[in-house]
């Protein structure tokens, strides 16, 4: 009878703590907005920003942390890279070119990647690549998508 109490106990209680799916979902779904409009935001200023007549590179290309803000990843366990994301939007060529012709170091910082992983790490996709690298093969992508075009073959999008 002992062994009985204990086990509905167990399973009342796995059902008190269990997460509800359907929260989970709407949760995922508010981060998910959320990050597109933070994206859209960064996207939408870095590609109307004019670099031939303010000769200065935008903020955003020295915020080293910018791929740790949790709270845009649709999980904890999830990370994403927001750098990322907001670079490969980017369609302002001269902005690229200049990004690519500073000198600055911060440009050039990798994130240390930890050879082991503690508890409570992220593996975050990219956070390898300098800022400076995500800028150089972007405006690789432009250029080489100005040279083949969409609608060549081997182009990676399709409309």
């Amino acid at each position: 009878m002992k062994k009985y109490i204990v086990w509905l106990f167990c399973l009342s209680m796995g059902y008190c703590f269990a997460q509800n799916p359907y929260k989970l979902r709407e949760d995922q779904l508010r981060r998910i907005e959320n990050r597109e409009i933070y994206v859209n935001n960064y996207v939408d200023s870095l590609n109307s920003y004019n670099y031939l007549q303010l000769k200065k590179i935008p903020r955003f290309f020295y915020i080293s942390n910018i791929d740790r803000q949790s709270s845009l990843w649709i999980g904890l366990h999830q990370g994403i890279s927001l750098r990322k994301l907001i670079i490969d939007r980017i369609t302002n060529i001269p902005l690229l070119e200049a990004v690519l012709k500073d000198k600055d170091r911060r440009l050039r910082k990798k994130t240390k990647v930890p050879k082991k992983h503690y508890i409570g790490h992220v593996v975050i996709p990219f956070q390898e690549y300098s800022t400076y690298e995500l800028v150089q093969y972007r405006l690789q992508e432009l250029i080489n998508e100005d040279i083949m075009g969409k609608g060549a073959s081997n182009y990676p999008y399709p409309d």
